[in-house]
């Protein structure tokens, strides 16, 4: 809900409308990152033509940020109550054990007196009766059909419990985001629509007219029950599990997002593709014409099927491949053993290793290669401080053996405020990325 409010804020400044993509998305993402590490004061003390700018990139960066910190939290708020409902099938099945042994045990009864050859038909119910009383049985029938579960057992009911914690944040979550579809019309969208609608109106009931096209077979007997009646809590959940899912695999997407943004962001635009097609086939080599692509497949796929056959019949192993009930199986390939002689050389190439400790042998790989210059702060200044290069080896070391700036420090004898200082400032990235091209 936090989340939620911090979104709320920044669609109401608008943040939506600014026409940010003229400018490059790197610069952005810089400018953001950059105000992200500066205090109020320092950006107060900024000029108004390098403080706005700031201000303003850090806003777009938030809104997208936040945008898929609330999705990702959504997703898992499903995900965790959908894993506490499997809990609970397993606990239900432990508090059941006994009294499903029970009724194992007169099934074997009923059964040995159903399946007797000595007994005849018209006997067999006074038989069985004077086996297993009447109100046994009758005792016995009402309570299976408390416990008996699915064959296919989706516990969905057992999600259904988790409605009310659920409520707390869905409807706020399902008004605050619109989403669109890959497709249209799209039964999940309307049905997120209606669902906005009933909160809004405070209605309970689902109207029978309801979208029901997008929900699966194995949600359908929580959905609808036999008289046609929509059950409005398994509805509501079924709509928000399958909009995870639409998130997830991109049928559904949401504006100002970066994870759950429209896929076709992510290609060349339809209006540009024409002029850049010839180009793009060159360098792929591929053909322009779709069609003869998948000719040439076929043809590639036609001239390799002989060459698995031969390898594989129906009746047995003929190579290294077998077929085992209808399904490929490649056995693993088995390791060769490495002769004597290289057996000697890796032992003599280890005996000749210097024994080295870890920071002197990162200090003169640094003298080599002289990677610490592309290890700049933010701003691109120089440090200061004659004694900064043992505080980057040792935020280095933090990192890479993962030991953390309190116990680095206590090693080293450094502070771990300037360990984390530098980390923040110089260890990103793109200087990362930069430091093993030396």
């Amino acid at each position: 809900m936090e989340h939620l409010e911090k979104l709320a804020f920044l669609r109401t400044a608008g943040i939506d409308d600014w026409p940010l993509e003229p400018l490059n998305p790197n610069r952005l993402k810089f400018l953001a990152h950059l105000t992200r590490k500066s205090s109020a004061q320092a950006l107060q003390r900024a000029l108004g033509m390098r403080r706005y700018p700031l201000l303003v990139a850090f806003l777009s960066q938030a809104l997208t940020d936040v945008t898929d910190e609330v999705l990702e939290m959504f997703d898992r708020c499903l995900a965790e109550a959908y894993a506490r409902a499997g809990q609970d099938l397993e606990d239900f099945r432990k508090a059941m054990a006994q009294a499903t042994n029970e009724k194992v045990h007169l099934f074997r009864e009923l059964a040995r007196a159903v399946l007797d050859p000595a007994m005849a038909d018209p006997a067999l119910r006074p038989a069985i009766s004077q086996r297993i009383p009447p109100t046994t049985l009758r005792q016995a029938a009402e309570e299976s059909d408390r416990i008996v579960r699915p064959l296919d057992d989706s516990y969905f009911d057992f999600f259904e419990t988790r409605y009310g914690y659920l409520r707390q944040c869905t409807p706020t979550f399902l008004e605050t985001f619109t989403c669109h579809a890959t497709k249209s019309p799209d039964a999940l969208l309307e049905a997120v629509t209606l669902l906005q609608q009933l909160n809004r109106t405070h209605r309970r009931p689902v109207p029978s007219e309801a979208p029901t096209d997008f929900v699966p077979l194995k949600w359908r007997p929580y959905v609808v029950d036999p008289a046609k009646r929509i059950d409005r809590h398994s509805y509501e959940l079924c709509t928000l599990w399958e909009l995870r899912g639409a998130l997830r695999a991109g049928n559904v997407w949401v504006s100002s997002s970066r994870r759950y943004a429209d896929p076709e962001t992510s290609l060349i635009p339809k209006t540009r593709w024409p002029s850049l097609r010839p180009e793009v086939c060159q360098q792929l080599q591929a053909p322009e014409d779709g069609a003869v692509r998948l000719a040439q497949r076929g043809r590639e796929l036609t001239e390799v099927l002989p060459r698995v056959d031969r390898l594989v019949t129906p009746h047995g192993q003929v190579g290294p491949m077998r077929m085992d009930k209808g399904r490929i199986v490649v056995p693993p390939l088995e390791a060769e053993e490495r002769p004597a002689s290289v057996t000697r050389i890796e032992d003599d190439l280890a005996a000749r290793l210097p024994l080295i400790d870890l920071p002197d042998l990162l200090i003169e790989v640094d003298q080599w290669t002289d990677f610490s210059q592309h290890l700049r702060h933010l701003n691109g200044r120089a440090p200061r401080r004659h004694d900064f290069l043992p505080v980057l080896y040792a935020a280095l070391l933090s990192q890479g053996c993962n030991l953390g700036f309190a116990r680095l420090a206590q090693l080293a004898d450094l502070s771990a405020d300037r360990l984390a200082w530098c980390t923040t400032w110089y260890l990103r990235e793109e200087t990362l990325k930069a430091a093993p091209t030396a």
